[in-house]
């Protein structure tokens, strides 16, 4: 019995101690809520990043891990680390799966996956969107996106002048 009681003494130690540490990491983060909250990740120092990720991932279950992730991943991308700021959104959409940001989430993550050369996971992405946002507005530009995807930008031009030369010869008028 003695050691039942240790046993739950050290547990809720162990559990208390964990609370402190996620109060004060949040208390620590604190001053950058009300940007966070309202986007406003221009007036953000760019070495917030790590700390707001760590946070939402340490913490998902907390309620401003989505809007601390989603600025991590923002803030990520400003600075141009292209594959880290898809690695945050890829991640925002597997912990927050039903966020009203899930959306911008999983195209931002897909798009910075391209402009990381990693076309590979920016694709699976897009078609993640697809089938998650089937009717949304831009569904349409990412199946027009998606067949071209692997194309280098030289090949994509190629593509686009071959389309323009068909289109021209197209409205030729034959010759009777």
């Amino acid at each position: 019995m003695n050691r039942g009681i240790l046993t739950a003494a050290v547990f809720i130690f162990i559990l208390a101690a964990c609370a402190g540490r996620e109060q004060k990491q949040e208390a620590s983060l604190a001053p950058y809520q009300q940007q966070v909250k309202q986007e406003r990740y221009d007036s953000l120092p760019d070495t917030l990043a790590y700390r707001l990720a760590d946070f939402a991932i340490q913490y998902p279950k907390n309620a401003n891990s989505p809007d601390y992730l989603f600025a991590a991943a923002a803030l990520f991308e400003r600075q141009g680390k292209w594959y880290r700021s898809a690695e945050v959104f890829d991640k925002f959409s597997q912990l927050f799966p039903e966020h009203k940001r899930q959306e911008r989430a999983l195209l931002a993550g897909a798009h910075n996956y391209v402009e990381s050369g990693n076309t590979k996971k920016g694709k699976a992405l897009y078609e993640a969107f697809l089938k998650k946002f089937p009717n949304s507005p831009l569904a349409n530009d990412v199946r027009l996106l998606l067949p071209d995807i692997d194309l280098s930008p030289e090949q994509l031009l190629e593509k686009i002048l071959e389309r323009a030369r068909q289109d021209s010869l197209s409205k030729v008028p034959a010759h009777p």
